[in-house]
């Protein structure tokens, strides 16, 4: 089972996150920083038939597995360590919900309506209950570019140009480090401490890092 490769198990279960169509969980084996024995807790935005939660849930297999979709067919895929939850992703009392009951989570896939607005309020209010080191990752940000989607190229309502924009927070807007230190020290507990006093206090100080790459957005916890 070891030497099985998260895209086996993905082919295995169908799910469009393979190589059969999107390609992305050789990606997903390539940037997350977990290890398959590892008891994590994995949140996924849309269920749909469960092929991808079934593909978390081998891949990861001592890992609590939760799967948020609107629909309530979706409920038959529960099993074991699979969990589903009913509800809207931007719909903020069921988001209070999800984290009362749940508290924190390792790792968190938005796979779910992929509009501007679901996929920005999902993130702003589940992000703050990332883990330090868990990953949150965005998928099929193409839709941002897409009309049909109430996208369109550098239109700054797109999930595309707000995660662009959080790149000026996660370098602290270019803010020169204090006295005693030099100006261009750029080191990360200066800075926000800096920041903190000066009561400037952003989402993008809890961000490590913003890794862009084709139809995914992978945020790191600092």
């Amino acid at each position: 089972m070891e030497n099985e490769r998260l895209d086996e198990i993905g082919l295995k279960h169908n799910t469009d996150k393979a190589s059969c169509h999107h390609d992305y969980l050789k990606k997903y084996q390539k940037y997350l920083p977990f290890d398959r024995k590892d008891s994590l807790r994995v949140l996924e935005i849309g269920v749909l038939e469960g092929a991808s939660v079934k593909t978390w849930a081998d891949w990861f297999y001592n890992a609590e597995i939760i799967g948020l979709d609107r629909n309530p067919a979706c409920k038959k895929t529960e099993q074991d360590r699979i969990k589903i939850e009913i509800g809207n992703q931007a719909d903020k009392n069921f988001l209070n919900y999800l984290t009362n009951k749940y508290k924190q989570f390792n790792f968190i896939v938005d796979d779910g309506s992929h509009l501007p607005d679901d996929v920005i309020a999902s993130f702003e209010h589940l992000f703050p209950n990332l883990v330090s080191g868990g990953i949150y990752c965005i998928e099929d940000t193409c839709t941002s570019y897409w009309t049909e989607y109430d996208g369109g190229l550098l239109q700054s309502h797109t999930h595309i140009e707000y995660f662009k924009r959080l790149i000026d927070e996660v370098n602290f807007y270019g803010v020169y480090a204090p006295e005693p230190y030099s100006p261009t020290v750029r080191r990360d507990s200066v800075l926000m401490e800096y920041e903190k006093k000066r009561n400037h206090i952003y989402l993008g100080m809890d961000i490590e890092s913003i890794l862009f790459t084709n139809s995914m957005v992978i945020i790191s916890k600092r």
